[in-house]
């Protein structure tokens, strides 16, 4: 799909979720606001802690990967 249309139609979806924003009840507004921040703040935490989750898995995959020199007689 070409860029630039990609571009427009979100920018289009983002006006007309403004526009239906402005036409609700204010207390209704206010909760979706609330709600929005809730959910903003749990992909927050879950892509932390996703980053955190790879970089324990990197580090373990590195301390297994050691090797030692045995001799044997």
């Amino acid at each position: 799909m070409n860029h630039e249309f990609v571009t427009k139609m979100i920018q289009a979806k983002k006006m007309e979720y403004e526009a239906l924003k402005e036409i609700m009840p204010e207390k209704m507004a206010d909760h979706i606001n609330e709600l929005e921040n809730n959910i903003i703040d749990v992909l927050k935490e879950c892509i932390l802690s996703g980053f955190t989750d790879t970089r324990a898995q990197k580090d373990s995959e590195e301390t297994k990967t050691k090797v030692q020199k045995v001799e044997i007689d």
